[in-house]
């Protein structure tokens, strides 16, 4: 799935906006405009923890405090697995069968405690309040990197960085290419099996663990191999 729209209104420092968003979003602009607040909202709706909203929100971002501070993203393009997860939450068009799915976040001020925010965020389309579930929002895959040097390499890397994120996101365009970078892989994996050096690496090793174990390992009990399995992802692994 993808975004197609965003939406904030009575934030402190940016303006009421509505966004149409096609393929990719540019956000660009002079210092101080409101490029990182709106980047924020969006980590703050689509990224962070429950705990970390109310710990990232106070009366300071309501521009009004008599109103609600509303962000809103809409999400469309869902496959098979996105519709299963969000079965209750997908809207359709009766007009023409379109889906969509809408997330908002809604920041008020407490009730009980006017020094205070009540956090709300929730699919509305159906009227139903009920909170994203952490494999809902997994299943958004958003991924905020501050553009600092302090970014931890594993917000980079790993099986959930932001490297795997966009070669997922690129598989899906591969089309024909996909089979042959498959083809490519498997190769790939053929030429490490017939390599004298490694095949004496593996004896090797082999040899190594028989001794520590209670039972004989042999060299083919061993294997070097790109880890990716071309069947499932030919760019997983990278």
């Amino acid at each position: 799935m993808r975004v197609n729209h965003i939406s904030v209104t009575n934030h402190s420092r940016i303006g009421d906006l509505d966004v149409v968003v096609g393929r990719h979003l540019v956000i660009v602009g002079a210092n101080d405009v409101g490029k990182s607040s709106l980047l924020r909202l969006l980590n703050l709706l689509l990224g962070s923890t429950v705990g970390q909203l109310y710990n990232l929100l106070s009366l300071k971002d309501l521009r009004d405090p008599a109103a609600a501070m509303r962000v809103e993203a809409t999400f469309a393009d869902f496959d098979d697995a996105e519709r299963r997860l969000f079965h209750r939450e997908i809207d359709v068009a009766p007009s023409d069968s379109s889906e969509s799915l809408r997330v908002r976040l809604e920041v008020v001020v407490d009730a009980d405690d006017p020094e205070s925010v009540t956090v709300t965020r929730w699919c509305p389309g159906r009227g139903d309040v009920r909170a994203l579930t952490r494999e809902q929002l997994g299943a958004i895959g958003w991924r905020f990197l501050p553009a600092t040097r302090a970014a931890a390499a594993s917000s980079l890397d790993g099986p959930t960085g932001a490297v795997r994120v966009l070669l997922e996101t690129v598989e899906s365009d591969l089309g024909g290419e996909k089979a042959a970078l498959g083809k490519s892989l498997l190769e790939f994996n053929d030429h490490l099996a017939a390599s004298h050096a490694i095949g004496d690496l593996r004896q090797h090793v082999a040899e190594h663990l028989s001794k520590a174990m209670p039972k004989l390992v042999k060299k083919d009990d061993l294997a070097v191999r790109t880890a990716t399995d071309p069947e499932e992802s030919v760019l997983g692994n990278h």
